[in-house]
């Protein structure tokens, strides 16, 4: 796998387009949380979940690999950011009260940050993990051609790792205990503009680049198909993500096990 902040350059472009995620999930961790000491939100962007969580603890660090994402990055009372890696979570240990990764864990090395989080997180800690699936669009003629163009040769620019956000975070095993989690959808009402500007986001469009120009011409016959039937450019058109949440809670077995 190609270095993962490679593939995102624009922060200001994935905060503005990209779906935010629910209040309430941030206010249910919290609850869960054994203290309101200290959160850390890996893979964390802009801050889209970090400053959802943020007025729930003292403190709040999110950390992302990729330094062209941070500068994009949202403010908020008693939110820091670093940049850091997950496998290499720079706290010690025992120390965290939630660890949460938010449409990022499909770019983590997952042996590593399990063990980074039996590591960081305090006995009763809690880690959650959101993920969204691939979108689609209320309008059945745009979510057509949408579909079409995401599952056609296009799909050959995504890393092989988006399969884990593809098939709603399946095969993906976290430490600690489960608490079950029902499904939701994130809901975004955009305009031909806007959904533009979530596409832009994709690393996949990154890496179409990176090929040749006869990558980017794929997205931009795509675009020009799409803008015929959307007509007009201001029409809104509701989008949609399926959502899948875990949430695990550290116990002293799985502390016990990973020698922490």
């Amino acid at each position: 796998m190609k270095n993962m902040s490679d593939l995102f350059h624009n922060g200001q472009s994935y905060a503005q387009f990209r779906p935010s995620y629910p209040a309430e999930v941030a206010r249910r961790v919290a609850e869960l949380s054994p203290g309101s000491s200290l959160a850390v939100d890996v893979g964390c962007g802009t801050g889209q979940f970090s400053t959802l969580i943020a007025p729930y603890f003292d403190r709040t660090v999110g950390c992302d690999p990729s330094s062209a994402q941070l500068q994009g990055r949202a403010l908020a009372p008693g939110l820091d950011y670093l940049c850091a890696d997950a496998g290499e979570l720079p706290f010690r240990d025992h120390c965290v009260d939630l660890l949460s990764v938010a449409q990022a864990i499909h770019w983590v090395p997952l042996a590593k940050f399990n063990r980074e989080a039996c590591r960081v997180l305090k006995p009763g800690g809690i880690l959650i993990v959101l993920s969204y699936a691939t979108c689609y669009l209320v309008d059945k003629h745009l979510n057509a051609l949408f579909q079409d163009f995401y599952w056609g040769p296009f799909h050959r620019f995504w890393e092989p790792e988006r399969k884990i956000a593809e098939s709603n975070l399946s095969g993906i095993d976290l430490p600690g205990k489960d608490i079950p989690q029902g499904e939701t959808t994130l809901r975004k009402t955009m305009t031909y503009r806007d959904f533009r500007g979530y596409l832009e986001t994709w690393s996949a469009l990154k890496t179409a680049e990176q090929s040749g120009p006869e990558g980017r011409q794929e997205f931009e016959d795509f675009m020009t198909q799409l803008h015929r039937v959307w007509q007009p450019d201001q029409r809104e058109i509701e989008v949609r993500w399926p959502l899948t949440i875990k949430i695990t809670r550290m116990v002293d077995s799985v502390h016990q096990q990973n020698g922490h």
